[in-house]
C-alpha cells in the first residue's frame, strides 16, 4: 500500500478536487457519477473530457471504480482513506447543537452517549477509562454488621463499590485497621499491579476477597440507538454475526479498548471496518475521541456506515467530548 507522503505526491490539485466531488456525491446520493455530471454540479472548471481523463487516472491508482454496468465512478476504500486524511474538513457544530451540549447538566458518560446519538440519528458509544490502570487514592471499608461490609475503591476518575459478605464474623474495629493497613501500602499503585499478601494482612480471608474485587473492576461500556446500526445491517444483507457485536457489550468492550489504545489523542479519529481485522464492521466506520481522565484513556464516537456525512459528525463528536472532558476535568479540580 502507498504510504502518506506517496499518496498527496500522485494526487496533484485537480486530482483532490475531483475525488472530493466524486466523494462528495456518493455521500449525498449513494450513486456512481460521470465526468458530465461533475462538470455541471461542482465548480472544477475543467471540460467532461479532460475530467474524464483524471477520473482514469484515479480509477487506475485504486481511488475509485466503476460500479456493475454504470458508466460513473464510485470510490473505493483507499479514496475514502485519503478523502479523510487529507481532504475532510470537520464543521463547526451549530448554535442549536452547542445549545444542546451545553444543556447536558449530568455528565454521567451515558448521558453523552444518549446526547451524541439523538444528535447523529446513529448509534453512539461511550467507554469509560480502564479502571485497573489507574492509581489508587484510598480504599474505604464500611462495617454494615459483623458478616458483612462495603468495599469501597477510589481511583483518579473514578469510585466502585461492593457489597462483600463474608464467611465468619468480624469487628467492626478489625475492619478499620485492615483499612488503615491497604491505604498504607498501596495508595498510589495501579490497580492492576495491586497485589495483598494474605500473610502480612490483619485479616487473611478478608484480603482474598479484596483481591478478587480488585482485579475484577472493569470498565463499563454505554451503548445508544443501536437500532440505527442494525437496521442498516439489515439493510445490506449483513451476516448474522455482525448484529451480534452490537448486542455484546463485552466483545464491543474490548473492541473499543483496543482502538482506543491505537489512536491519536486531541483529535477526531476515523476509522473504516474495512481497516479492522474483522469481516463483521466491513462496510460500517466509527468516528470517535477519546478523552484523559486520570491516568487512563477513555472514549465517546458512533458507528454507522461508511456513506455518512463525516465533517458535520466529526464536528458533533469533536463538540461533545470537548464539553464532557472539560467539564469532568472542572468537576475533578471541586472535588479535590
Amino acid at each position: 500500500a502507498s504510504s502518506a507522503k506517496e499518496v498527496v505526491m500522485i494526487l496533484g490539485l485537480r486530482e483532490q478536487k475531483i475525488l472530493a466531488s466524486i466523494i462528495d456525491f456518493h455521500l449525498k446520493s449513494g450513486e456512481s457519477v460521470g465526468s458530465r455530471t461533475l462538470a455541471k454540479l461542482y465548480d472544477i472548471n475543467l471540460s467532461p473530457a479532460t475530467i474524464r481523463n483524471v477520473m482514469s487516472d484515479l480509477e487506475e491508482f485504486g481511488y475509485i471504480e466503476k460500479v456493475h454496468s454504470s458508466s460513473g465512478r464510485a470510490p473505493t476504500n483507499k479514496g475514502y482513506k485519503f478523502y479523510i486524511d487529507s481532504l475532510l474538513e470537520i464543521q463547526r457544530i451549530s448554535q442549536r447543537e452547542l445549545l444542546a451540549i451545553r444543556k447536558m447538566k449530568n455528565l454521567e458518560l451515558s448521558n453523552s452517549a444518549k446526547l451524541l446519538a439523538s444528535m447523529t440519528s446513529h448509534t453512539s458509544f461511550a467507554l469509560e477509562p480502564n479502571i485497573l490502570r489507574e492509581r489508587l487514592d484510598k480504599v474505604e471499608l464500611v462495617y454494615i454488621n459483623s458478616r458483612s461490609f462495603l468495599a469501597v475503591v477510589v481511583t483518579g476518575s473514578s469510585v466502585k463499590t461492593k457489597h462483600i459478605t463474608l464467611t465468619r464474623e468480624i469487628k467492626e474495629e478489625d475492619l478499620r485497621n485492615l483499612s488503615f493497613y491497604l491505604n498504607s501500602v498501596f495508595k498510589g499503585q495501579i490497580l492492576e499491579d495491586i497485589e495483598i499478601s494474605s500473610e502480612v494482612s490483619p485479616l487473611r480471608g478478608e484480603t482474598v476477597l479484596l483481591q478478587n474485587f480488585l482485579t475484577q473492576i472493569e470498565s463499563n461500556i454505554h451503548i445508544e440507538g443501536s437500532e440505527s446500526v442494525i437496521d442498516y445491517l439489515a439493510k445490506s444483507n449483513a451476516d448474522l454475526s455482525s448484529y451480534r457485536v452490537f448486542n455484546a457489550k463485552e466483545e464491543m468492550k474490548s473492541f473499543l479498548e483496543a482502538l482506543a489504545d491505537k489512536s491519536e489523542k486531541d483529535k477526531v479519529n476515523i476509522v473504516l471496518g474495512d481497516d479492522l481485522d474483522s469481516e463483521k464492521l466491513k462496510g460500517l466506520s466509527f468516528i470517535f475521541s477519546t478523552y484523559n481522565k486520570g491516568s487512563s484513556k477513555g472514549m465517546i464516537g458512533i458507528v454507522g456506515p461508511k456513506r455518512m456525512q463525516y465533517g458535520k459528525i466529526a464536528g458533533v463528536v469533536e463538540g461533545v467530548v470537548n464539553y464532557f472532558g472539560k467539564s469532568s476535568k472542572g468537576r475533578e479540580d471541586e472535588e479535590s
